[in-house]
């Protein structure tokens, strides 16, 4: 019966809305975790104990999060910070439902996201940076040429290579005179070469004014602000100056 009446009330949330592989996840995870599932199969891999943080979201955000990780667990013996990725959509689907405990957002918020309760956090900000072989003679791209040559939003070339990771891009553009690609500010090498856009180098004065186009935000997101806890300790050490630090000399900006 108790099995049944699990099976059930999947079939409910799937038919009152239908979801992809990561909310599927993310759905099952809460299924896992309800008392009645833990009497039948156990505690399993619940996001449950006192002394951890779950952290899952942007994956553009895993370089920082991770960083940040480690550190706390050192200075916080006996808390595990446990960071994956996904999406920034999935983490904020996950953190709503009590799946995890913070979703790492790469983006603002639109305003169809916001609620009473959520409590966003932004622990730096992060360019996208057009970069091209050194050799290039090609200094600086408007706007308008970005969106033509990365299509817009429209199905990318066949004949485009994809990289896995900042320095797999790198490494490719350093090899071809003609090739161009994006990474975050993390992700800069002197071994290509950074774009200007509509004439606007990317530096920290231009992506904390926002002159720089290609801004993002680095957002912790939580659902109510509880005080005491390893989830507030974390997002106060991720917005203190010890944090802070780290995320810059990682490559983003502080915000601090």
């Amino acid at each position: 019966m108790k099995m049944r009446a699990l099976l059930l009330a999947l079939a409910a949330l799937l038919a009152a809305r239908p979801a992809g592989a990561a909310e599927l996840r993310y759905i099952l995870q809460d299924l896992r975790c309800l008392p009645l599932t833990r009497s039948v199969m156990g505690n399993g891999d619940c996001p449950v104990e006192q002394n951890s943080v779950v952290i899952a979201g942007s994956t553009a955000m895993m370089f920082y999060t991770r960083l940040l990780a480690a550190e706390f667990e050192k200075r916080n013996p006996g808390v595990k910070v446990e960071v994956s990725g996904g999406n920034s959509i999935a983490g904020l689907i996950a953190v709503d439902r009590g799946a995890i405990d913070l979703a790492a957002v790469s983006r603002d918020l639109v305003p169809k996201e916001y609620r009473a309760e959520l409590k966003v956090t932004m622990i730096g900000r992060d360019g996208l940076v057009a970069v091209v072989n050194r050799a290039n003679p090609l200094s600086d791209l408007s706007r308008q040429q970005l969106r033509a040559i990365f299509l817009g939003g429209e199905k990318v070339v066949e004949t485009a290579h994809s990289a896995k990771g900042s320095e797999a891009l790198v490494a490719a553009v350093n090899e071809d005179p003609d090739a161009i690609g994006f990474v975050g500010l993390h992700g800069l090498s002197p071994e290509v070469k950074a774009l200007t856009i509509d004439g606007v180098p990317v530096s920290d004065a231009t992506i904390l004014s926002s002159r720089y186009p290609l801004v993002r935000s680095l957002n912790l997101v939580e659902w109510g602000d509880e005080g005491g806890g390893p989830k507030r300790r974390f997002v106060d050490f991720a917005k203190g100056p010890d944090g802070q630090a780290l995320i810059e000399k990682a490559g983003a900006v502080r915000v601090e």
